[in-house]
């Protein structure tokens, strides 16, 4: 029985505040100015409670409304530009009470606080009580129940903003690597007066009850000991702290000394411990010249850094989404990161572990207390303390057990190579291991290890390295030249140094070299040692990370630089700049630079730049300058990589941007070039070296004792270290499931999935840059990715209502099977749609009936060949249900029991049967409509069949690897084009009649046809590693497909066939849902693709929502989408097209599809479908096929084609 569904609506309007509390912290102003832009592109409105608390209390002008061009120029800002203040009235109820009346009265029932634990947990007070606050202020004639109705619910999300970095459940808060940039370019420039004189000095910084700033910047800096209040001292430090020391002053030569104290530091008997008193101890005991640096409130001035400009924007983007997605229910979140992923957290979950630190640390439980902060923590200080003192015997290994670990750096120069070294180094000669450096790459290796008196291979002592903490380039020399150059000498030199591991550090060419040297193995068995890549190279392109050393020393180079000429573009009001960036064919360098600087765009080599963009781009600048009437002195700033594009040079972009703006704005060309390469390194990349270059070697020696054969059939002998979502993994490069042949773009030098492609749609949104349409618009204030929770609602909706005519689950029923008038293959469509649903949306409501409609109607036989379709089944039908098992595979559905066949499995058999059919009979090859003689449509070759064919055989190369597949769907793609099926201008016809050798085509277009080419193509686009032919063709495919978006309403879907004359027969009203779904997954596939299809995706939707209102419920939606309302019809398709299009907008929320080699889980067999005897086909197949068979079905198949051109036939002469 049908269930009653609320009917599907667009989402209301919210109005959302934002307030910044406790302590300011550097990217606060970030954060607001993200939440109040996101608020607008997502259809809300945006407050901002200046004062913090204080401001919700006071109310009237410290609750103001924000507009785009309120937050301009934000980015570069320190502090809080909204104010913070200490609020003791909402600390008190009576202070709340006039909070909850005075947002009442501004319609705001959301709130995105950004602060640390204090007035987080202030804000989830708030939200408890909001209730009762509203009961009270209408029981008291404050308020009445008509003003207090349509705010029943307080959404609260909470921002972290602190210096200290002291909220548990998060590596990093907002303003915390700002405060260590502060502190460690203080130390830094100490280096210098100390080793001058060399003095001594005690360092404090702040940290009352987290010792995170200490000991980063003590790692950045290579600081002699450190004081952190979660790890106290052992009683006699006072001995120890002098003995290192003056280790490290006498026998090792050092000049310098610092500590480091945090402010909260204590004994184990929570004695304060203070920089005067260290101070003292030094000077009394050693009679070193020692002075204190207390650097205060300097750590949290400034602008924020690189780093916290994007945590920022992307937690305040994230913020944004949460309030619109949380229920009444659900906890309040808080926004933290993992690594590199953004996550959200229950608020008081998270609070609470921060307060349990404080409390264990007051009981002396300072292990549990380190537990606490995280694993990274404790990790960062035993590394910290295993490589800055000189002596651990513990740590010392047996002779048997020690290494020669060579060290290399190839490619460009990169901030992090340094102080990586340094830290293989230290940790090398605490363990007993000789740390060898090959000096300027490869080439150095093979030309000069014989020269005398200094040869370029050359053991690494303690001090020569410790300087290294804080230079940036690479002290070793590094060069692009790989072994393969001279692979023969190479291995005589590993021969003759006797290396046990080899240590690469660098970027794409680092990797390559690494990839070389484990394919020479057989030959030169020197190789066959433990051999590891830490990627290092500010294009962060290297396949098996998100993150690479030096990226973000580049991204902070570039933050300056372009804050330096913002303000001379600001200062002339009118003056626009592209800034040419560096990175290769990877345009993560100009997208995050983009995010970080408030970029109005970012060309990049993924998306290329064209003239229609171009223009785009100078009509929206055009637009925003003569609103602006340089009213606000923001310049504006466009990145663009130099790889971007080998015609738009960012020379010629700056003069036809100048040349177009006809006098209305000034444009200049800006190019740093290699100073985007050097200074010091950035704190992260210091601190990240250190972890990551410790952890290689901790790698290394798991080899120690292995025969160099059991080295090398270890996949993970040769790997790449990164940091992938929210882990730090080492990844094989090679074996079938390895990095180089499943995640590298060879020729394009990256990895064939970049983690960071969907961030350029942020940098759009955040400058309010169109990426459609003539560029007038400029911030739209409609945004379906913000939308998440409102799609999934109304996904379920429309989903639900298609059930209701599923019958597959009733007793006595057949599952799988729709009723009639539907047909057979549509049902596959409809699990199809299912497993997308599921996927998009988590809802495994029909996971159950899905599995079991397919394993029903799979066969006997494995194959999706049902006795009981034999009469009927085409091979179109076969392919809709063998895209179901794909999907099911690509989108790891819960697999079948193991005594059924598998996803994969079933998407082999079809692919093999149907292969085994391709008929070079007539027509130069191609699959026939119909499989058996006297089915009606057996003469007719349609393409349709043949794009099925296509598409299977390319998501199974791209799933497998198999290049079997791959060359069948190049052969397919071949003859689809050779026997015209597809026009020279990439339009898809209906097929042709085979009697006539396929001469005469039926030129009808289908949405579906279209759709079923271009994910076939975008997989293969994607298979080969970005093949330009097959971009070539995804791209013209998409374009061809503009045919079937209306003019008005703008890119709206329609089926152009028979819609418009009201001709769609049953199986026609769900081909809408094909393109869609195809649609959106070519985006994962081609990302190049992603904005011409999101603007359609986003219209269709927004326009196929406002039919879902008819039928007695009020749910059921209509077919055509343009008249934006229901126009009387109903059905499976009707509702599957609308779910599919609404769903496919929620592509940006989900991952890529997996393959066998990147996480998929269902199993295959290549050999499914072609070991069938005669016995197990259905007796219909034995039978020969005559004459008369193919006569009668020439006669049956033009039948269906005049009833099919008699309802479209205005359409082949369009």
């Amino acid at each position: 029985m049908a269930t009653s569904q609320a009917p599907v609506e667009p989402p209301k309007r919210r109005r959302i505040g934002v307030l910044t509390s406790g302590g300011d912290a550097p990217g606060m102003n970030g954060a607001v100015r993200a939440v109040v832009r996101m608020a607008i592109h997502c259809g809300c409105e945006a407050y901002a409670v200046h004062e913090g608390y204080e401001g919700l209390v006071q109310g009237g002008s410290l609750i103001r409304q924000m507009h785009w061009e309120d937050v301009r120029g934000w980015l570069s800002r320190g502090g809080t530009l909204i104010g913070s203040a200490r609020s003791a009235s909402f600390r008190e109820r009576p202070g709340r009470l006039q909070a909850a009346k005075n947002m009442v009265l501004r319609g705001i029932d959301a709130l995105v606080v950004c602060g640390g634990d204090g007035s987080l947990t202030g804000a989830d007070v708030f939200r408890s009580e909001w209730p009762g606050l509203l009961r009270e202020l209408v029981d008291s004639g404050e308020l009445t129940e008509a003003q207090i109705q349509p705010y029943q619910v307080l959404n609260i999300v909470g921002l972290v903003g602190s210096i200290d970095n002291d909220m548990s459940s998060t590596d990093a808060t907002i303003g915390c690597y700002s405060s260590l940039t502060r502190i460690v370019d203080a130390i830094d420039d100490i280096f210098d007066t100390a080793s001058s004189h060399q003095r001594g000095f005690v360092i404090e910084v702040m940290g009352r009850h987290c010792g995170w700033l200490a000991l980063m910047a003590s790692i950045s800096t290579g600081a002699d000991w450190v004081f952190i209040p979660e790890m106290p001292p052992h009683d006699g430090w006072e001995d120890d702290m002098c003995a290192t020391i003056t280790k490290n002053r006498k026998e090792r030569g050092k000049r310098r000394t610092i500590v480091i104290v945090a402010e909260g530091a204590q004994d184990l008997h929570l004695n304060k411990i203070s920089s005067d008193n260290i101070k003292d101890i030094l000077s009394k005991r050693l009679g070193l010249d020692t002075r204190v640096t207390i650097l205060g409130h300097t750590q949290r001035g400034g602008p924020a850094c690189a780093y916290d400009r994007w945590l920022s924007t992307l937690q305040g983007v994230e913020a944004v989404k949460a309030v619109l997605d949380t229920t009444p229910t659900s906890p309040s979140p808080v926004i933290t990161i993992r690594e590199n992923k953004i996550e959200r957290t229950p608020l008081m979950e998270a609070v609470k572990l921060t307060k349990k630190v404080s409390s264990l640390i007051e009981s002396k439980e300072f292990s549990k207390a380190m537990d606490l902060r995280d694993a990274e923590f404790r990790e960062y200080h035993h590394a910290y303390i295993n490589t800055a003192t000189p002596d651990h015997p513990r740590m010392m290994l047996p002779d048997n057990k020690k290494m020669r670990i060579a060290i290399v750096h190839v490619g460009a120069p990169a901030g992090g190579m340094n102080p990586a070294t340094r830290a293989a180094v230290a940790y090398c000669l605490t363990r007993g291991h000789t740390p060898i450096a090959i000096h300027n790459g490869f080439p150095g290796l093979c030309r000069h290890h014989a020269d005398e008196p200094i040869s370029s291979v050359r053991e690494v002592q303690w001090l020569e390295s410790d300087n290294w903490v804080n230079v940036g380039g690479s002290e070793i020399g590094t060069n692009r030249g790989l072994p393969a150059e001279n692979m023969e000498t190479t291995a005589s030199c590993f021969e003759k140094y006797k290396f046990d591991a080899l240590f690469i550090v660098g970027g794409f060419e680092a990797f390559t070299a690494a990839s070389q040297l484990r394919q020479a193995r057989e030959k030169y068995p020197a190789f066959k040692i433990p051999i590891m890549v830490l990627p290092a190279t500010i294009s962060n392109n290297v396949p098996g990370t998100e993150y690479s050393l030096g990226s973000d020393t580049c991204l902070n180079t570039l933050v300056t630089f372009c804050d330096t000429i913002r303000q001379s573009a600001s200062s002339t009001r009118r003056r626009v700049f592209v800034v040419e960036t560096q990175g290769g064919q990877s345009g993560y360098i100009a997208t995050t630079a983009g995010l970080a600087v408030g970029a109005v765009a970012s060309y990049i080599p993924e998306e290329g730049i064209d003239l229609k963009m171009l223009l785009r781009d100078i009509t929206f600048l055009r637009h925003n300058f003569s609103h602006d009437k340089g009213a606000n002195r923001a310049g504006k700033i466009i990145l663009r990589n130099e790889c971007a594009s080998k015609t738009y040079t960012t020379q010629f972009v700056a003069d036809m941007i100048a040349e177009e703006a006809k006098g209305r704005f000034e444009s200049r060309a800006a190019v740093p070039g290699h100073f985007q390469q050097g200074g010091n390194p950035s704190p992260m990349d210091r601190v990240r070296a250190l972890r990551m270059a410790i952890k290689c070697m901790q790698h290394f020696e798991s080899f120690v004792g292995k025969s160099p054969d059991e080295i090398a059939a270890d996949e993970l002998s040769a790997g790449v270290i990164g940091v992938k979502g929210s882990e730090v993994i080492i990844s094989p490069m090679g074996g079938p499931n390895g990095l180089e042949a499943t995640e590298t773009d060879w020729k394009r030098r990256r990895p064939k999935n970049e983690f960071w492609i969907n961030l350029q749609e942020v940098v759009n949104i955040l400058s309010g840059r169109p990426t459609n349409g003539d560029g007038e618009e400029g911030h739209p204030g409609e945004g379906w990715g913000c939308y998440e929770k409102s799609i999934k609602q109304a996904s379920k909706a429309v989903a639900t209502n298609m059930m209701n005519y599923y019958t597959g689950m009733n007793p006595g029923d057949v599952p799988g099977n729709l009723p009639t008038p539907y047909y057979w293959w549509e049902a596959g469509a409809m699990f199809g749609a299912l497993i997308d649903y599921w996927f998009y949306t988590g809802d495994s409501t029909w996971n159950d009936i899905t599995t079991q409609g397919l394993l029903w109607q799979a066969s006997p036989t494995s194959d999706f060949m049902p006795a009981n379709q034999t009469k009927t089944e085409g091979n179109d039908d076969q392919a809709f249900w063998a895209f179901a098992a794909m999907s099911a595979a690509e989108r790891n559905f819960p697999n079948p029991p193991k005594d059924k066949p598998q996803w994969l499995e079933l998407v082999q058999a079809v692919f093999n049967e149907q292969a085994s059919r391709w008929d070079t009979q007539t027509c130069g090859g191609g699959l026939r409509w119909q499989i058996f003689t006297w089915n009606n449509g057996y003469n007719y070759k349609n393409t349709i069949s043949n794009g099925c064919f296509f598409n299977i055989a390319a998501r199974l190369a791209k799933y497998t690897n198999n290049q079997t597949y791959a060359d069948w769907a190049e052969k397919i793609w071949d003859w689809t084009t050779d026997v015209g099926f597809m026009s020279p201008t990439y339009e898809f016809w209906d097929g042709a009649d085979d009697t006539k050798n396929c001469t005469e085509f039926n030129r009808i277009q289908w949405t579906y046809n279209a759709g079923v080419y271009l994910l076939g193509a975008a997989n293969m686009f994607n298979h080969t590693n970005g093949d330009p032919k097959w971009q070539d063709r995804t791209q013209k495919i998409l374009d061809a497909a503009g045919v079937f978006f209306s003019d008005n309403p703008k890119d709206v879907m329609y089926e152009r066939a028979c819609e418009p004359i009201n001709t769609c027969q049953v199986d026609q009203r769900s081909f809408k849902a094909y393109l869609s779904r195809w649609m959106a997954a070519t985006t994962q596939m081609a990302p190049f693709t992603y904005n011409a299809v999101i603007t359609k995706l986003r219209a269709s939707a927004a326009a196929a929502a406002k039919t879902c209102t008819g039928g007695p419920k009020g749910t059921s939606c209509g077919l055509k989408w343009t008249d934006q309302k229901w126009d009387g019809s109903q059905g499976v398709g009707e509702q599957m097209s609308v779910l599919e299009v609404l769903q496919s907008n929620l592509i940006t929320n989900v991952a890529p599809p997996v393959t066998n080699s990147s996480g998929g889980t269902s199993k295959g067999d290549n050999s499914a479908g072609t070991g069938q005897s005669s016995d197990d086909t259905p007796g219909v197949l034995t039978d020969p096929i005559t004459t008369a068979d193919r006569a009668g079905a020439g006669i049956l198949t033009g039948l269906v084609l005049i009833t099919v051109v008699g309802s479209t036939g205005w359409a082949i002469f369009d």
